[in-house]
């Protein structure tokens, strides 16, 4: 028995968009009053989940892209979104700028073919530098969100961590063959 996630609400942020079509969170927000801001990109020391994620050994930097996202001019949303500097150094995605079609449309320009992704979903205290980010009181729980994108041979090339303010849902769907 064999089974492959076929559907689900994080299948458009892992895919490439055609020519034109803007990034998965802004078309799906976008009748809801949706939008995300860039806050910083550039390289930098990710944290110790993301590290292992992509395969980082101690010490070694990544290419990260920081990112509020908004319904309605609330804050709702922290994406950090890491790159292995082997894939992102000297591109896009290490610069302060929206990149068209969203990193997956880039990423596959680049030949880096999504085939495998993994999301770690838990519950947590906010940080404080959350808190002042999201609009929330010190000791409220956050949702988070470890999303890890492999091409087909399993190289990890892209790392999201999303911390959410709840309450939000998660929807998936498995086909099982």
């Amino acid at each position: 028995m064999s089974s492959k996630w076929s559907s689900g609400e994080s299948l458009p942020y892992v895919t490439p968009r055609g020519v034109g079509e803007p990034d998965a969170w802004t078309a799906e927000s976008a009748c809801s009053g949706g939008t995300q801001r860039l806050i910083g990109a550039g390289e930098a020391s990710p944290p110790s989940e993301v590290r292992r994620a992509l395969s980082l050994s101690d010490g070694e930097a990544a290419i990260v892209r920081r990112r509020v996202m908004y319904i309605n001019d609330t804050p709702i949303e922290l994406t950090d979104s890491w790159y292995p500097r082997r894939v992102a150094a000297g591109t896009a995605l290490a610069e302060p700028r929206k990149i068209r079609g969203g990193a997956p449309t880039l990423l596959a320009e680049l030949g880096y073919t999504t085939r495998f992704v993994t999301e770690e979903v838990g519950v947590r205290p906010v940080t404080s530098s959350e808190s002042d980010r999201l609009g929330l009181t010190d000791g409220e729980g956050v949702l988070t969100l470890l999303r890890t994108t492999r091409t087909a041979d399993r190289e990890p090339i892209e790392v999201s961590l999303m911390v959410m303010k709840g309450p939000r849902r998660i929807r998936y769907e498995i086909e099982v063959d």
